[in-house]
């Protein structure tokens, strides 16, 4: 039975107790006994505990918790040492040996066994008519359900449950095959079947492979909601299966898949954990997949810098690795880092600086797939990748002014965008590129029109950055129009929907943490993993550049006291700051200089709010205090006072000539305030202060 549920190929012998053939193998001459190759072994517990932690193939046949292994353990001991005459000679064996009339089970011994079983654990006399003790009746079902089941496999043949998992690994392998030839809707539908199948046979292990595939197969359909989803439902399962490689490979795709929704934060939380849980692993692997995961959460939430660090590392483990591992995924993403850092340094700049390290990385891949050094790309994503350096090409082509080639590239795109069959992320690749070369030729309504078209796309198949950067690809073009008014309306727009992502990523956010803690705390490396989780909520929590509160700290601490009885005290008042002209300090002294100037402001912001206070970047060069209990008078003076320090800073210790100010807007909190309608009344209060003071 251990045996077939842990998938193991092996060969069945039928030996009586005491014969020469099983005194080879138990030198008590009982059974069972197990030989693999040199190994033998007898005693279930033993074998059990061999086969659990020698083959990663079918369930785990002891508990995952520490707890429970140990009341296992318990039992057997306790079985062994005093109850064996009663529950296995007379109760277990009488079950799945029956010796009765016309080779039925011998009723009459085993009720008499059953009364004993309940003395023993009782310690009343024979006419005792209580109930078992909770343990006993729990041993008493424990080893009558055990019998259920080996006399119910008395009639199945031994490979029966072996070829049942073989079947299931044999579909498992059929999926990922059809993904991996770009057949996704055929690998999805297969990976269905085996999550079906094992959830019917209550096998959490190919219930957690059969997630993890569907994940990969909504990845590559760009349906990123179920492949949240299901790459969050395996990371949970391979989690409590003890599968640290599996949990490693999911927590790398869930963190993908986050920060494609625009779950920045989410996304950086799994990716870390997965670094710090591959370290335990001895397969370089596994690292190379979670620093990969990183470097691309880091990119898409314009950690540039970062995303560098993380995807140099991976491809640094990956080339010191014994044998040598693949790099072609770390490359890509390489480039796909220098790519966006690229189109929003134009945003900044207004030009491009240089476009040889894009167009070299862009190379460098090809020349991996030309070698068949393309084996690193996680399941199916690799058929993706020539569509995305074609893409990547258009767009050289284009800010390199060679029109008319970026005109017949962008027909192969539009050819790889419609493969699936289905709407995807590729299609909005391609209205970027059709967006871009109209912009070049100065086409403004196809240029506005492709544009609108990306962000219709990827709002379609559930890629926000890509909708996100469409309505910065439209205030860039609203710009060189000489609209401003309209580019200032785009990234209205644009601050709404990042607002909107994160509303709609909080939930999920929370429930993540709390699975993640929860079931950490029932494991014995959860002192190891206390420090991480730790460091995670910080990050969450924390501006990693300023080092004060975050949007999510801000949210969770103005939540709270809007939920409060407002009616009672104060109510709190919230100021929204925004430093003035930050883009031209961007532009005329480095980003630098820029970044320095906000930390100053926010240890400014830090010193003049009281302890109860709150003070907290929301994003960019925008701050919030929130003021627990104060008169909106009060709040206003606290505020000009700020704006003073803030103006009356030596400015010039950090670079000669440099010079900041901020504009500043507070709202008191009125009854049935949500944190959104508080923020609006600040904006607007900031808004008219800027236009008193311009």
């Amino acid at each position: 039975m251990a045996l077939a549920e842990k998938a193991v190929a092996c060969t069945m012998h039928n030996c009586a107790p005491h014969t020469t053939e099983i005194e080879a193998v138990h030198p008590f001459g009982l059974v069972p006994g197990l030989r693999d190759g040199d190994i033998t072994l007898w005693e279930t517990a033993a074998i059990v505990q061999y086969l659990d932690e020698c083959f990663d193939t079918g369930v785990s046949l002891r508990p995952a918790s520490i707890s429970g292994r140990a009341r296992c353990t318990q039992w057997i001991s306790a079985v062994n040492s005093q109850l064996y005459d009663t529950m296995v000679r007379r109760y277990v064996l009488l079950i799945i040996f029956s010796k009765g009339q016309g080779g039925q089970a011998d009723r009459g011994t085993i009720d008499k066994a059953l009364v004993n079983i309940k003395q023993q654990f009782c310690g009343h006399g024979p006419q005792c008519r209580c109930q078992p003790k909770q343990r006993g009746a729990e041993a008493t079902s424990l080893f009558a359900c055990n019998a259920h089941v080996l006399t119910q496999n008395q009639a199945m043949p031994p490979t029966a449950q072996p070829r049942r998992n073989e079947g299931l690994e044999a579909l498992l392998r059929d999926a990922h095959t059809a993904l991996d030839r770009g057949d996704v809707q055929s690998g999805r539908a297969t990976s269905q079947k085996v999550l079906k199948a094992a959830e019917g046979l209550a096998n959490p292990r190919y219930e957690a492979k059969a997630l993890l595939c569907l994940a990969h197969c909504d990845r590559m359909l760009s349906r990123y909601r179920r492949a949240h989803r299901a790459s969050q439902r395996a990371a949970q399962n391979f989690h409590l299966l003890g599968d640290i490689s599996g949990e490693v490979m999911a927590l790398s795709t869930h963190a993908i898949v986050s920060v494609t929704l625009g779950r920045s934060e989410e996304a950086v939380e799994a990716a870390l954990l997965s670094v710090r849980l591959s370290q335990f692993l001895e397969h370089p692997e596994h690292s190379v997949l979670s620093y990969n995961a990183l470097g691309v959460a880091y990119f898409w939430s314009h950690g540039f810098e970062k995303a560098e660090q993380a995807l140099q590392t991976a491809v640094e483990i990956a080339e010191h690795a014994e044998p040598q591992l693949s790099t072609f995924q770390p490359r890509v993403n390489q480039w796909w880092n220098e790519l966006l850092r690229v189109f929003h340094e134009r945003y900044y700049v207004g030009a491009f600086t240089g476009l040889d390290k894009l167009r070299k990385l862009r190379e460098a891949i090809i020349t991996l797939i030309a070698s068949g050094d393309a084996g690193g790309a996680a399941a199916g994503t690799h058929i993706t990748t020539e569509a995305v350096l074609q893409f990547g090409l258009c767009l050289e082509q284009c800010w390199h002014g060679r029109i008319g080639q970026a005109r017949l590239d962008v027909e192969v795109l539009a050819q790889w965008a419609q493969r699936y069959g289905t709407v995807t992320w590729l299609g909005a690749l391609e209205s970027w590129v059709r967006a871009e070369i109209a912009w070049a030729q100065a086409d403004w309504a196809g240029a506005m029109k492709e544009a609108a078209r990306m962000i219709d796309v990827a709002v379609q198949v559930e890629h926000e950055q890509l909708a996100c950067l469409g309505h910065l690809l439209s205030s860039q073009m609203y710009v060189a129009q000489g609209r401003n008014g309209q580019a200032v309306d785009e990234l209205r727009r644009l601050r709404l929907r990042e607002q909107l992502i994160r509303a709609d990523g909080l939930e999920t956010r929370e429930k993540v943490i709390e699975w993640q803690v929860d079931l950490r705390l029932r494991q014995q490396h959860v002192n190891r993993l206390e420090i991480t989780s730790r460091h995670l909520e910080r990050l969450s929590l924390e501006d990693s550049l300023t080092g004060i509160p975050n949007r999510r700290s801000f949210e969770r601490y103005a939540g709270e006291l809007l939920r409060g009885d407002l009616a009672h005290g104060l109510p709190p008042c919230v100021a929204l700051i925004d430093v003035d002209k930050f883009k031209q300090i961007n532009d005329n002294y480095s980003h630098q200089v820029g970044d320095e100037v906000l930390r100053n402001i926010a240890q400014i912001l830090r010193s003049h709010i009281r302890e109860d206070d709150m003070a907290a970047r929301l994003a960019g060069d925008e701050f919030v205090i929130v003021f627990k209990n104060a008169e909106l008078a009060v709040a206003q003076q606290v505020c000009q006072r700020i704006s003073d320090a803030v103006r009356n800073f030596d400015w010039s210790s950090i670079n000669a000539g440099l010079a900041s100010s901020i504009s500043i807007g507070v709202a008191a909190a009125e009854p049935g305030d949500t944190i959104e309608t508080l923020t609006h009344r600040s904006d607007a209060a900031m808004y008219r202060h800027k236009k008193l003071r311009a």
